[in-house]
């Protein structure tokens, strides 16, 4: 990079010397016109600047001497210095001291080089943002639990659906670190519609619970609408019931959705615009684009809202237009870097397993450590060399029937855990399948001001927000 000054500029028209330093994003310091100009260019661009002049020139000869000096190390410093004295309308309007401005200086340019960096988009570290939120949600806790009321929250879990199983137990976490009560209820899948109701209603009537969570999805048989709308709005910390929806829209007190709330706190704690802002939310799902979209375009907040959605046409002249970029349609690679508005912020809400993983039961397997497990007990040195019996195939695609079969077929011999590897451990082994947002990360960094990332970006601050609504839950119950 060169701090390239144009001294002599009369041989240029005014118009292409102001579109050039619009398009170099120049720093101009005489009022905007085009008089002594320090523009940062690559030197790849060089010629194409100058050629920029030349195009606008016509058919004018090239000067005899260059138009361009190129500063040497003294005056690029000088140059780097100078940036601490700018006319303050130059400068970002929150950069209300010395110590703020170099901060901001320091962020672009390299002190020992005085080169402009590359940019790169803030990264918002959402799992810091939301151990705060979780410990004011701890201290608020102990000072409930001074007036002899402990905050409880009860997650019902029906089946064993690994993801469910998981994001329960990090509740349970967070729910232990945060000093409050967690009540984990299972049910079997095969529990009736019936039975589920029955045991919400009960825990309505228990008024040591403050909070209750049925942990979606919720099997075939048992509908989710029915189950959500038996929940006492007064306990629903999802703020799924239409109740707690209704009052969102009314800009009414009460619970706020989980991950929408943390949105809006990611959002305020890097002191992103809101007010004013053009938000475009990408998804319309109940749980987070509809209900974001309410919050943003509340009086509190006061974006101007633009939802879309798989039936939007040309979705990138919609999000080329977002100030506050939100993707949550829950596809891999959504939004593209062309799509995003220079000095956006990009909030991913997807969380998409890596396409190019490998997928289904082979990633739960290992096959050639457990065929020759396999090969062992059944007494062969090689399945294929020995027809395998018919028994190797089927023990890589079904644990569970190959582990009862075994079992009958050599009347137990002690063997069976040897050769069974439960799916969700060997799961572990192998590794946990990388995640990927809606947002092509790489490509939006280039591009935006802030960006989240995926993990480690609005999911942390979804758990961290259901802490809150749980405490508030206590102190408006007890």
């Amino acid at each position: 990079m060169l701090f390239l000054s144009i001294r002599e500029f009369s041989k240029a028209p005014s118009a292409a010397l102001s579109k050039l330093a619009q398009d170099e994003k120049a720093v101009l310091t005489n009022n905007g016109k085009p008089a002594a100009i320090v523009i940062p260019v690559n030197t790849e661009s060089f010629e194409r600047v100058y050629n920029q002049i030349q195009e606008a020139e016509k058919s004018k000869p090239a000067p005899a001497h260059h138009p361009y000096h190129v500063l040497d190390e003294k005056e690029r410093k000088e140059a780097f210095e100078r940036l601490m004295n700018f006319p303050r309308k130059k400068l970002p309007p929150d950069l209300d001291d010395k110590k703020e401005l170099a901060e901001w200086r320091d962020e672009r340019f390299d002190s020992k080089t005085y080169n402009r960096k590359p940019h790169m988009a803030t990264i918002i570290d959402g799992r810091a943002i939301a151990a705060k939120v979780c410990e004011e949600a701890r201290v608020r806790a102990e000072e409930v639990k001074r007036r002899g009321v402990v905050p409880c929250l009860a997650v019902v879990l029906v089946g064993d659906d690994p993801a469910s199983v998981a994001y329960v137990r990090g509740k349970g976490k967070a729910l232990a670190e945060a000093g409050m009560e967690g009540r984990d209820i299972r049910l079997p899948a095969a529990a009736s519609e019936g039975e589920l109701l029955a045991l919400v209603a009960a825990l309505n009537a228990d008024e040591k619970v403050h909070g209750i969570l049925v942990q979606l999805p919720l099997p075939p048989h048992i509908r989710e609408e029915a189950v959500i709308e038996a929940i006492d709005p007064a306990k629903d910390v999802d703020c799924f019931h239409p109740v707690s929806l209704g009052r969102l829209l009314r800009g009414q007190a009460g619970f706020v959705p989980c991950t929408p709330a943390g949105i809006v706190a990611l959002l305020e704690s890097q002191k992103i615009p809101i007010a004013g802002s053009h938000a475009v939310v990408v998804g319309r799902s109940n749980i987070v684009g509809k209900p974001l979209a309410m919050l943003l375009a509340g009086r509190s907040l006061n974006a101007t809202v633009t939802i879309c959605h798989t039936g939007t046409k040309d979705l990138a002249a919609y999000t080329r237009q977002a100030d506050i970029l939100v993707a949550a349609a829950g596809k891999p690679g959504l939004i593209t870097g062309e799509m995003i508005k220079e000095g956006a912020a990009v909030i991913d809400v997807g969380v998409n397993p890596a396409p190019e993983e490998p997928r289904g039961e082979e990633f739960y397997h290992e096959p050639h450590e457990q065929k020759k497990k396999t090969t062992e007990v059944h007494g062969e040195k090689n399945t294929e060399e020995h027809g395998g019996r018919g028994k190797t195939e089927e023990f890589y695609h079904e644990p569970h029937e190959q582990e009862k079969k075994t079992t009958e077929l050599h009347g137990g011999r002690g063997k069976t855990e040897e050769i069974y590897h439960e799916p969700h451990e060997q799961k572990k082994k192998k590794g946990a399948r990388r995640l990927v947002g809606d947002v092509v990360f790489d490509e939006a960094a280039a591009k935006a001001a802030w960006i989240t990332p995926v993990p480690g970006g609005v999911g942390p601050m979804t758990i961290a927000m259901l802490m809150r609504n749980v405490v508030l839950a206590a102190e408006i119950g007890g």
